[in-house]
């Protein structure tokens, strides 16, 4: 980190830049540090958030020292736009939830599903939860991976999986609740193109047993959707 930081602060296109170019570049990649952590660093101030989930207006709140604080980013906003709706019922679970786009939504579209919200990040937890009692959403329930009911199977996941924590942490990741998919049930999986999307469908392909289809299903943008599907019993 020091000596990222440090080639940050005296970059050889310095000149090109501004003073404010190099802070912001310098605070994301010590944002991008510390998210990821169940403490991030720094008070926890929550402030007014408004975006759109499930086609209306909301009134949220957010942090710093959270995945995309200030809003949907560009990868969970393809998600949205490309997967099929969820599974009306069951449970469904959201990977890594941030201040919690994708299980609101989940809970918005699915009223009877029972959404599982799960992140390492305690200020990621406390913000999910609060948002979903702000819109009434009793179906969704965020909290630490271990306190999720290890017989519980999934119908639907949706994740923005965080790659940059490294490929053997992300693989452990998903190898922990991709395999518990119920029977029939689908993964839909947003990957950017130069993060490793392609490589990531194939270690997927190889990893999980037949009972599982990994696809590419779409490209938007600079984004892919990885789709991963378990055989019906």
């Amino acid at each position: 980190m020091r000596s990222t930081l440090a080639a940050v602060v005296n970059p050889p296109w310095k000149e090109a830049v501004s003073q404010a170019d190099v802070s912001q570049l310098i605070w994301q990649i010590m944002e991008s540090a510390h998210y990821f952590t169940a403490q991030p660093a720094g008070p926890f101030i929550r402030k007014p958030l408004t975006v759109e989930l499930a086609g209306a207006t909301r009134q949220l709140q957010t942090s710093s020292g959270i995945f995309s604080p200030d809003g949907v980013d560009k990868g969970t906003a393809v998600l949205f736009s490309e997967v099929p709706p969820p599974s009306p019922k069951g449970h469904l679970l959201d990977i890594g939830c941030g201040w919690g786009p994708i299980a609101l939504t989940l809970g918005l579209l699915a009223p009877h599903a029972h959404v599982h919200a799960v992140d390492v990040n305690e200020r990621c937890i406390t913000l999910t939860n609060e948002n979903a009692a702000v819109l009434g959403l009793t179906n969704v329930t965020a909290s630490l991976p271990h306190e999720v009911n290890p017989a519980v199977e999934f119908d639907t996941i949706w994740s923005n999986p965080p790659i940059r924590i490294g490929k053997d942490e992300l693989h452990t990741l998903l190898l922990t609740w991709l395999p518990r998919l119920a029977p029939g049930g689908n993964a839909w999986l947003v990957v950017q193109k130069n993060l490793g999307s392609d490589s990531l469908q194939r270690w997927l392909a190889t990893e999980l047993d037949s009972s599982y289809t990994v696809s590419r299903e779409s490209t938007s943008k600079t984004f892919r959707i990885i789709r991963v599907r378990k055989a019906s019993q």
